[in-house]
């Protein structure tokens, strides 16, 4: 399993791609601040974290996956320290336990498939000002489409209808935690 810290979007890419043969359903979640003047969202459980309860992502990606119909959704997060892969429910709420001003999560939710046909990202959001990454980038190439986009920030975008349906914190427990969320 590929992973590199502060790269979630390419780890996941890369995670739905390897679980591409499994059955069953695959989304990819991306955690996105709710208040369109502010890109931040609190997140708790997380590596980044370092000690603190949470840390504050502009962005964050997961995949959601159900093994089959009689299975519940269960959590990649490659990032968490609540375990992978993890229940839905317990992710939502070991993730996302108290809302915080200003820092509330939305959603956008879309098919795996869609994201592995679709996504392209050259990097230059790790960037800084003088061209140098904000942090060491992973050992792979970028992902890329054929034109070389740069579409990370359509995906990040919560006022961008770009791709998926876009959920708050309830609209998700309702969709991947309860009898409502099954087929």
């Amino acid at each position: 399993m590929r992973y590199a810290p502060y790269f979630c979007e390419e780890n996941v890419w890369h995670l739905a791609q390897e679980r591409a043969g499994q059955a069953g359903e695959r989304l990819v979640v991306f955690v996105l601040g709710a208040d369109p003047s502010r890109p931040a969202v609190a997140v708790w459980g997380q590596r980044a974290a370092a000690g603190a309860p949470f840390v504050i992502w502009d962005y964050h990606v997961v995949l959601f996956e159900r093994p089959g119909a009689q299975v519940g959704w269960q959590v990649w997060d490659q990032d968490s320290t609540l375990g992978m892969p993890i229940d839905a429910a317990r992710w939502l709420a070991g993730s996302f336990p108290q809302p915080l001003p200003g820092l509330a999560p939305l959603f956008r939710v879309l098919d795996a498939d869609e994201l592995l046909r679709v996504f392209s990202s050259d990097r230059r959001h790790m960037r800084a000002a003088d061209g140098s990454a904000l942090h060491p980038f992973p050992p792979w190439p970028p992902i890329l489409d054929a034109e070389g986009r740069h579409l990370l920030p359509r995906f990040i975008d919560a006022s961008d209808p770009f791709l998926g349906e876009r959920c708050d914190l309830s609209g998700m427990r309702l969709r991947f935690t309860t009898a409502a969320g099954a087929p």
